[in-house]
């Protein structure tokens, strides 16, 4: 703004000064004009004195000037008086706008103290009933956190020896087992060699630890403890017998599960686990037959192929899917 109007001062001031000195030299001319030899003769318009340099009127670049200039000085002010106008207005509106603000964060002042204080009233105005069920809860807290504390210690202690050697009898033979023996997580029990061979060759999916004085291994379901070796023996997938006929004779009698040649791969909501493919075998004639993916499929065993499949999936962890 201040240059502006600086600017345009400076416009009224040459104009003034320009006026002034347009009149000053209108006068010596007029004065010249009737002490001139030719005045009144009309001997310049009549081809005399051409060798005297033709001037325009000064009074044409007067009324030039004054025409011009006026424009430009009018279309000038009224820009001037505009922006004027204008930078009132936003100063105004701004002016306006930080008081509003300032107002606004006044009020939001008031309504924080306003809410702490009614805060500190009902805290201090809070009823005995909520204060002893706050020092109950408490107190029953810190008297939970000092009985985990007492026993922490002998929890511990119970944890660490449960993963080492300690001398248990059988749980299906009663015989005392002092060098080593078979843990079963599934079970829960301690078993001897002979006794966990002939269980878990039909379960095969469970989790076993073999433990001796020293130390301590976790079995494959195909691994298994002779002597205190670990050793490997074929496992089938355990499936559910079905009534088949045997070709050489008409033998209705029981049959038992074997493994057989094909290796196989069962997948538990749990863990992946490696065994052989399923075989029927008669207990009269001692004739086997191979099970097909319809019987894995009966047995909870769904084959990802059709045919000569060797992944099978759990039905359990198919529903959860």
């Amino acid at each position: 703004m201040v240059p502006m109007c600086k600017e345009i001062q400076k416009k009224l001031v040459s104009f003034i000064r320009f006026k002034e000195r347009g009149d000053t030299l209108n006068e010596k001319r007029k004065s010249d004009r009737i002490l001139s030899r030719s005045a009144g003769t009309g001997m310049r318009f009549r081809g005399f004195y051409k060798n005297k340099s033709s001037r325009c009127s000064l009074s044409k670049i007067k009324k030039k000037f004054n025409e011009d200039d006026a424009v430009i000085l009018e279309a000038t002010l009224v820009n001037s008086s505009k922006t004027l106008e204008s930078c009132v207005v936003q100063s105004r509106s701004n002016n306006e706008a930080e008081d509003n603000l300032a107002q606004n964060r006044l009020d939001y002042f008031d309504e924080q103290v306003n809410l702490i204080e009614c805060q500190e009233t009902f805290i201090h105005e809070e009823p005995e009933e909520s204060k002893s069920a706050k020092s109950d809860w408490t107190r029953r807290t810190n008297e939970i956190y000092k009985d985990w504390a007492a026993v922490k210690q002998d929890f511990l202690e119970a944890f660490v020896s449960s993963k080492s050697f300690a001398t248990s009898w059988c749980a299906d033979c009663q015989a005392p087992l002092l060098q080593c023996y078979i843990s079963c997580d599934n079970c829960r029990m301690k078993r001897c060699e002979k006794c966990d061979q002939a269980f878990h060759k039909c379960h095969p999916f469970h989790l076993r630890t073999f433990y001796e004085k020293e130390i301590s291994r976790i079995l494959l379901p195909e691994q298994f403890i002779l002597s205190g070796q670990v050793v490997a023996c074929d496992v089938p997938v355990p499936c559910f017998p079905v009534m088949f006929s045997c070709q050489t004779r008409d033998c209705l009698t029981a049959f038992s599960l074997a493994a057989g040649k094909r290796r196989v791969v069962i997948i538990t909501e749990r863990v992946r686990f490696d065994l052989h493919s399923c075989v029927f075998q008669c207990a009269t004639c001692g004739e086997k037959k191979d099970a097909n993916e319809a019987d894995y499929v009966v047995s909870g065993w769904w084959p990802t192929l059709a045919r000569n499949g060797s992944y099978f999936v759990s039905s359990t962890l198919l529903k959860n899917i």
